[in-house]
């Protein structure tokens, strides 16, 4: 009897040794579903001097693209400036302000990272000079981070504030021009572009011409003024860039990716709204 059981307890083990293994032959080793990355690319390698922190460099992405991959700086050869600047996702940014006079170029090392499966390179970014004026930018209707009229309130009039526009660089070829509420996730309330280089100033509820492109916002097409609960700061910005954007109204989002690398500098200023 007891050589039966043990017999018959020494089968069911083995049947089961074998149908672990058998299950794992077929399912692989989890690690194998990820792929090498083989190429880590930069959307673009040059920015302006002077650009204020933060400002957008360049978007990283690899010959393999998977949900969960992740981007980030790493120690080794090339890495010198990886302090300069930062990664959020596929977005690398400056993390200060950049000067020609501490050099023409800036090196950084990045990895890619999928799963178990990873890539590094390094890479160069270069730095040009501006030369000039900077450029600057005002209202006639308040002070830089003064309060906004309330005729500016999308629940008001929702007219669109006037701007003037100072020392425009002679190498632009055309403008763009944001207002994003910084209290409420960067909510978008103006997006135009391809303003024309000449453009010195902008009327309240300006009428665009001469190939302007007046973007959709995230509540609404064209100017959607503020509507807060609360004071809100609202940050108006210029980008003064070396060519055109080949964006349609609704790809506003794609702004800050087309105007990278094309950016010679940009000017801002912030308006407070409060109901």
């Amino acid at each position: 009897m007891t050589n039966h059981l043990t017999k018959s307890l020494l089968a069911i083990f083995l049947f089961a040794v074998t149908f672990a293994s058998c299950t794992k032959d077929e399912e692989g080793d989890p690690t194998d579903e990820f792929q090498t990355p083989t190429e880590i690319s930069l959307s673009n390698s040059t920015i302006y001097e002077k650009l204020p922190e933060g400002s957008v460099v360049a978007f990283l992405s690899s010959d393999v693209s998977e949900p969960g991959m992740q981007y980030k700086f790493t120690a080794g050869e090339g890495d010198s400036d990886n302090n300069d600047f930062k990664i959020n996702g596929t977005t690398l940014s400056t993390n200060s302000v950049l000067q020609f006079s501490d050099g023409a170029t800036r090196s950084i090392r990045v990895q890619v990272v999928n799963g178990t499966k990873t890539l590094e390179k390094a890479a160069v970014i270069t730095v040009n000079e501006f030369t000039g004026t900077y450029p600057s930018i005002s209202s006639p209707s308040f002070e830089d981070d003064g309060q906004m009229p309330s005729e500016f309130g999308g629940d008001n009039e929702n007219i669109s504030p006037d701007l003037d526009i100072m020392d425009i660089p002679d190498n632009t070829e055309t403008m763009a021009l944001t207002m994003i509420d910084l209290d409420f996730s960067d909510a978008w309330h103006w997006a135009v572009w391809n303003i024309p280089a000449t453009k010195t100033s902008i009327n309240k509820n300006q009428v665009w011409t001469g190939g302007a492109v007046v973007g959709d916002v995230d509540f609404g097409s064209g100017y959607v003024g503020p509507f807060p609960p609360s004071e809100h700061r609202y940050k108006i910005s210029v980008y003064f860039l070396d060519s055109s954007l080949d964006l349609n109204g609704s790809e506003y989002k794609l702004l800050p990716k087309a105007v990278a690398g094309k950016t010679i500098a940009q000017a801002s200023m912030i308006g407070r709204f409060t109901p």
